[in-house]
């Protein structure tokens, strides 16, 4: 007997959006349910949540596995069996990766959990299928092809119309594609991302170039910052405020945050949006924020969460804001946040030709840039022939088929990488592979003691999975690390004789307060090379790279013969490289990329299921540094320098 309906969907004016390059239309404000549906708000009022966003257009719900521990998921199939909606008039997400028992396969990017936690989701929700299923976190245990093969068979037996993927990197990203084109399977259509205007690096700028090659679409969560854009805290925590009464390890980090410097700066920048948002747009700083959102490209939906009804309805005011945002207005709200990433550079070598004055117009193409190189060197071949930039412009297979082909011609052995991206790399590979072809054997990148979260993080999932090496350029970083520019520019070096463009940015950037902070390490740590190690600072910022494990080979760059001779005696140094001695360098530095760090919290029940989780998980990887285990409080801390997610905290049945 079919179910009675209750209420018929009506969009209200709801804006519609594809989830990215699918056909699946969804409302571009949808409604979540982290921390709060099943969580803190239980019972009636979750209902009432429910059906006060369906009557306002939002037929899209968000929810996930381990959500309140699954609680979550009960309480809306609960509501949406009392409120009889039409399934066919609702969309309906949900994620796994964290589980909800003690077995060690009841978590992860298993075939066996996503299989078996699509099918007790659907039980929990009380639906035969939802539309859209996200891996909740990457999983750097399970193979690729695994996770790739295990959401198909979902989509395939009926349980999901699409998959995506939650907190990615691009890399990652970029490795599911490549898979699902090789084995002819779906890929993900959507990421689950936070993006606000305060965290803004990943959805901007890292995922451009997914936008750009596949369409990519986000379900943005977070968009008022944890409530810090409603500018409720412009003043302190008021009594009663999520702030205030909020338990969650996640709340102690984020009252902290409130009164630091950086807490503190973005107050200030929320009190000039919200006279910008009064006096010119007549809205509030949270409609702001929203609509502010909503004019970016790729985002498909924007996740709202809500402990009561009003909310929603305060909310959806965002709406009609978003026609005010002009250019004049977005600029102004750039203005005051300065938060904006970086484009991402990409150069024609013609550019680059002109910049440095040295590199031939001919390398525009590759095979007869490389002959004419040839050429120019008197030799039939060189060793390694690198690609010295990415160039978006050009398809990867016919950049990969090139290289390729001057290989096969003998004109080189190998070729490599200069300053791509760990994604581009990424596809390379694939793409190499899918064409039988070789890829890339190494990144000829700048690595230094103040420039390291490329080669020594972004690069990490490339060096674990395909053993990639490094030719490290910039070693002493412009000089500045032979301690010659410790008293400022001497007439003679070369910070006082170039006139390339570059030396004028270095030159200015002596005299910043970064430049100041650089110059103080340096002469901690020309101090630290003479008293401990009887060396000089250039010997010991060499030495130093050379203890990397994927530093292939430091290129060094000399004026004069003398210079070479010098820079030899860093091999004398390596020896004297104790843990020890890398551990007071790091002190004095002070510039190590974030290791990951995973905490796993759970209760007494869930202990043994915790260990054996990390156990498998250190087992599968291998690359674990430390593992702490508490009995009595239950939690789990891991640092590893050698995951390829190194940007995630897990809190084992509690995070978003």
């Amino acid at each position: 007997m079919a179910q009675e309906m209750k209420l018929e969907y009506d969009a209200k004016g709801m804006p519609f959006r594809r989830l990215g390059s699918s056909g699946l239309r969804v409302p571009l404000l949808s409604l979540g349910a982290w921390i709060t549906l099943g969580g803190s708000v239980k019972g009636d009022p979750v209902t009432d949540i429910i059906r006060v966003a369906f009557e306002n257009g939002i037929n899209m719900i968000d929810t996930a596995e381990a959500y309140a521990k699954g609680e979550s998921e009960l309480a809306i199939g609960r509501s949406l069996k009392a409120l009889g909606f039409r399934r066919t008039d609702l969309i309906i997400t949900t994620k796994l990766f964290w589980g909800l028992r003690s077995g060690p396969n009841d978590g992860g990017l298993s075939r066996k959990h996503i299989i078996e936690g699509t099918k007790e989701a659907l039980e929990r929700l009380q639906v035969e299928y939802v539309d859209v299923l996200f891996a909740h976190r990457p999983d750097p245990t399970v193979p690729m092809e695994e996770v790739v093969r295990a959401f198909n068979w979902v989509i395939e037996k009926g349980w999901a119309f699409y998959w995506g993927t939650s907190e990615w990197s691009a890399q990652e990203i970029e490795e599911a594609f490549h898979v699902a084109s090789k084995l002819k399977l779906i890929p993900p259509v959507a990421e689950q991302c936070k993006h606000h205007m305060f965290h803004r690096e990943r959805p901007e700028k890292e995922y451009e170039p997914l936008y750009r090659k596949y369409d990519y679409g986000t379900t943005v969560f977070s968009g008022l910052a944890q409530g810090l854009l409603t500018g409720k805290y412009n003043d302190g925590i008021p009594e009663g405020s999520r702030y205030d009464t909020e338990k969650h390890q996640m709340y102690d980090a984020l009252r902290a945050r409130l009164t630091s410097p950086e807490g503190q700066s973005e107050i200030q920048k929320i009190r000039e949006l919200t006279a910008l948002a009064e006096k010119e747009l007549g809205c509030k700083v949270s409609h702001l924020a929203l609509a502010w959102l909503a004019t970016k490209p790729h985002t498909s939906t924007i996740i709202l969460g809500a402990s009561k009804p009003e909310q929603i309805l305060d909310n959806l005011k965002a709406l009609d804001v978003i026609p005010k945002l002009t250019p004049a207005i977005l600029e102004k709200i750039e203005g005051i946040l300065g938060t904006k990433p970086k484009p991402v550079e990409t150069v024609s070598l013609i550019e680059l030709s002109q910049y440095y004055g040295w590199i031939p117009i001919q390398l525009l193409s590759i095979i007869e840039g490389t002959k004419e190189a040839l050429e120019r060197l008197q030799m039939d071949y060189v060793d390694v022939i690198f690609a010295h930039r990415p160039d978006p412009t050009i398809p990867m297979e016919e950049v990969v088929r090139a290289f390729n082909w001057v290989i096969e011609k003998g004109w080189a052995f190998y070729w490599g990488t200069s300053e791509w991206s760990a994604r581009e790399t990424e596809e390379a590979f694939h793409v190499a592979h899918k064409l039988n072809l070789i890829p890339p054997a190494a990144d000829q990148c700048e690595h230094h003691m103040f420039h390291r979260e490329r080669p020594e993080k972004e690069y990490e999932p490339l060096y674990r999975k395909y053993d990639y090496g490094t030719t490290v350029f910039s070693g002493l970083a412009q000089g500045l690390l032979t301690g010659k520019y410790n008293d400022g520019i001497p007439e003679d070096s070369r910070f006082a004789k170039e006139k390339h463009p570059m030396y004028d940015e270095l030159r200015a950037g002596l005299t910043s307060e970064e430049g100041k902070t650089k110059i103080k390490k340096i002469k901690d740590l020309t101090a630290f090379a003479e008293t401990e190690l009887n060396c000089k600072i250039s010997h010991l910022a060499l030495a130093w790279l050379a203890v990397k494990p994927h530093t292939s080979t430091i290129i060094l760059g000399a004026s004069k013969p003398e210079q070479v001779l010098d820079n030899l005696k860093a091999l004398e140094v390596l020896p004297k490289l104790t843990p020890a001695v890398l551990e007071k360098i790091e002190e004095i530095l002070a510039t190590q990329p974030a290791p990951v760090l995973w905490t796993l919290h759970a209760d007494a029940n869930s202990h043994r299921r915790g260990s054996a989780w990390l156990t498998a998980a250190a087992n599968a990887s291998g690359n674990f540094k430390a593992i702490q285990d508490t009995s009595e409080s239950c939690t789990w801390k891991v640092s590893g320098d050698k995951i390829s997610s190194l940007w995630y905290v897990v809190t084992l049945g509690l995070l978003a």
